[in-house]
């Protein structure tokens, strides 16, 4: 069964822009049987200027259908990406998808439960990441920890494949950080939501280095919790009472004992853990500064310096009625139909 609906499928290309042509054809080919219309909306992530020679070609006449594609001009964090290209989309619905790491498979049941009234479903693939067991571990305890600090399951209430309303985007357009934001909405907005579980292989893809995983881990945590924040203020207020109770000690030494030689090993100590502790607040203090520096610098999280679009839209041709020959306008026909009411 089709749904009646226009769906933007959001795709970030990074990496792979010597295969768009192919992955957008498989995309199409499987959302087309779904809904009464559709876009694929291609955000390129800053893969340099050769990437817009492939893009002119699928968007050409003799090119793929119903494709939008924005080029940024920086590169930026994933999930910004993709916003840029939700932000940007026009569908009544619309769709995040990564072609390598997840499938479309579920896509149908999706749509049946926006169907029943859900504003945001998440698709959640159970299939294993193909890396090696050491950042496995890494990324499951870095999950567990952000869980810990903030509430939010992020394999589950963070999925990235997910389907969203019109209605969702316009709540987090009227957020102060939109980009920010849309990172964890499903967690910490009221929409209904659904999760869908299923498995599908992962495909090969783009890598990440690990250092660039480990900042944009950081990040995710910084701008979503003020846990950090807390335990930074507790540490302080942890130093400072030990440092009260050393000069205590200190003071009781002094009066109790009259030769008082020995310490250096517990001044060692004190000086150490002190250093330690003020510096992990400097350190986290810093990543809180450098969030808000980067988000209070700019006016917006990205910046199109491109834009793309098929020479052929179908919405467009349903949006025209042929009469004797002649193509009458869908607005012309609306002001003849209000004149006549009126």
């Amino acid at each position: 069964m089709k749904h009646q609906i226009l769906l933007s499928v959001v795709m970030v290309v990074q990496g792979w822009s010597d295969r768009a042509e192919e992955i957008v054809a498989d995309a199409a080919r499987q959302v087309d049987g779904l809904v009464s219309d559709y876009e694929i909306v291609l955000v390129d992530n800053a893969s340099g200027e050769d990437s817009a020679d492939r893009y002119r070609a699928i968007t050409r006449a003799e090119g793929l259908p119903n494709v939008q594609i924005y080029r940024l001009l920086n590169e930026v964090q994933q999930e910004i990406a993709a916003w840029a290209g939700v932000e940007n989309s026009l569908g009544d619905y619309v769709l995040v998808y990564d072609p390598f790491h997840e499938s479309l498979e579920p896509l149908a049941d999706a749509l049946n439960a926006i169907a029943q009234g859900r504003e945001i479903v998440l698709l959640v693939n159970t299939a294993s990441h193909s890396e090696v067991a050491p950042r496995r571990l890494m990324r499951r305890g870095y999950g567990r920890l952000f869980r810990m600090l903030s509430g939010i399951d992020l394999p589950v209430q963070a999925s990235q494949f997910r389907l969203m309303s019109k209605r969702v985007v316009s709540y987090l357009l009227q957020q102060p950080r939109p980009a920010a934001r849309y990172r964890t909405s499903p967690a910490v907005a009221g929409f209904a939501t659904q999760v869908i579980r299923y498995h599908a292989p992962r495909r090969a893809g783009a890598r990440h280095s690990f250092g660039r995983q480990a900042r944009h881990a950081l990040s995710l945590l910084v701008s979503n919790t003020t846990a950090l924040l807390r335990i930074t203020s507790g540490l302080g207020l942890f130093g400072a009472v030990l440092n009260m109770l050393y000069s205590i000690y200190v003071v009781v030494i002094s009066l109790t004992r009259s030769n008082v030689a020995a310490g250096w090993t517990t001044l060692s100590l004190q000086q150490s853990g002190m250093f330690f502790l003020f510096s992990l607040i400097v350190f986290v203090l810093t990543e809180y500064a450098i969030d808000h520096l980067r988000n209070s610098r700019t006016g917006t999280a990205y910046f199109l310096i491109d834009e793309m679009s098929s020479a052929v839209l179908t919405r467009r041709e349903r949006l025209n009625v042929e009469t004797q020959g002649r193509i009458i306008p869908a607005d012309a026909l609306a002001a003849v139909d209000t004149a006549a009411r009126g």
